[in-house]
């Protein structure tokens, strides 16, 4: 079976090669799939073999080839966004959680966790999302250790579980303080009262007894 998908990654390696060769002649710029094939095939080779060497190539030539494609794709339609920072992340933690699970290198789960969710706060900062900055890393973070303490099945002590929602409960506590400055305010105001009206309403039904 290993024989077989290091000759079918070969195989897909040398045509798209190939193809990405004649493409210049008609004025079509495919290097980016060179790069890709050999990500791929290097990968391809890390899962029939376990060579570590392997996949952090294949992972990092990946990386670059979709981005690199992403740039080329966003400057033919005029969108000025660009995605390195954050894939950079996430393409690390998938490598990572491959080589915890194929090589049984557990420790590796939490920064994997980690990276992972500091990829999705680097994406929200590159597509310029309307989102709160520093108080959203406490969330990432926290998320990212509890996400560690899910993926490790009780190999991993609950203190990541509850450092999680520490970061979680402090990040969760500064978007709140930062939306209470504007129309959090508001919405804050009108549920305490919401809440009031129903404890009195609560209080006055429950309240009354059957006459004997």
């Amino acid at each position: 079976m290993n024989s077989k998908l290091g000759q079918i990654a070969l195989a897909v390696t040398l045509f798209i090669i190939g193809a990405s060769l004649l493409m210049p002649s008609v004025g079509i710029n495919l290097s980016p799939l060179m790069f890709l094939a050999a990500g791929l095939a290097l990968c391809f080779t890390f899962g029939a073999r376990r060579k570590t060497w392997a996949l952090v190539a294949g992972t990092y030539l990946m990386w670059y080839a979709l981005n690199r494609s992403w740039d080329i794709a966003a400057g033919f339609f005029a969108i000025r966004v660009s995605f390195w920072m954050s894939s950079l992340f996430v393409f690390t933690a998938c490598m990572l959680l491959a080589m915890a699970w194929l090589k049984g290198r557990e420790a590796l789960i939490l920064p994997a966790s980690l990276l992972a969710w500091f990829g999705v706060y680097a994406f929200t900062l590159e597509a310029r999302l309307p989102l709160p900055g520093f108080e959203s890393l406490f969330v990432a973070v926290g998320l990212g250790f509890a996400t560690a303490y899910l993926l490790a099945r009780g190999r991993i002590g609950k203190w990541a579980l509850y450092a999680g929602a520490g970061f979680v409960a402090a990040g969760g506590s500064m978007i709140f303080n930062s939306m209470m400055l504007g129309w959090g305010r508001f919405a804050a105001a009108a549920a305490l009262i919401a809440l009031s009206v129903l404890i009195v309403v609560k209080a006055l039904s429950g309240g009354r007894k059957p006459r004997q």
